[in-house]
């Protein structure tokens, strides 16, 4: 295309770049969602738990099986995929700059979106860690290990908490590496 070609097009490309980037965008949304809670279906299945999809975004157990689940089945089962999403995360965010010399933007884009999505999850889900136990899958994975199957009380919890609102805070300070 010569110049004028160029600047003709401008605008159409731009409005490209802007929805496919949004694509990715969405589409690292949905992976790293989904890869998530496939662990805790894949994990809950190797314990002997009867893991299902509960719905689009949660995967578990029935609250009857909880009750009458291993309480390190359940711990397993709700505290693997908060690792792997925070593992994702941590590798994301160091594999995208690397990327961006050698890789299509896309793929670059797509792994930088899974490292914004999966950083500040970390102090997400640590400040969870206070919120009320469910021992089934579908509630806070922080607060269903430490809590239910740790037994560590309420206040130093909260702690861990506000340690995790700390981590959540900081963690948009270093992804502009992704």
């Amino acid at each position: 295309m010569n110049k004028p070609d160029v600047e003709r097009n401008a605008p159409a490309l731009r409005k490209l770049n802007f929805f496919g980037m949004a694509f990715i965008a969405l589409l690292a949304n949905l992976v790293s969602t989904e890869l998530h809670e496939s662990f805790h279906l894949i994990v809950g299945r190797l314990c002997g738990l009867p893991a299902h999809f509960l719905n689009l975004t949660s995967a578990g157990v029935d609250p009857l099986t909880a009750v009458n689940a291993r309480p390190s089945a359940l711990a397993l089962m709700n505290g693997v995929a908060p690792l792997a999403t925070m593992l994702l995360g941590v590798v994301a965010l160091f594999a995208a700059p690397a990327l961006r010399r050698r890789a299509p933007a896309a793929l670059t884009a797509f792994v930088a979106w899974c490292a914004i999505f999966a950083v500040p999850y970390i102090g997400l889900q640590i400040m969870t860690t206070a919120l009320p136990i469910r021992l089934s899958g579908n509630g806070a994975d922080s607060a269903a290990v430490i809590g239910g199957y740790f037994a560590v009380p309420i206040v130093p919890r909260t702690v861990i908490s506000v340690v995790g609102l700390l981590i959540f805070t900081a963690s948009g300070f270093c992804l502009g590496r992704a």
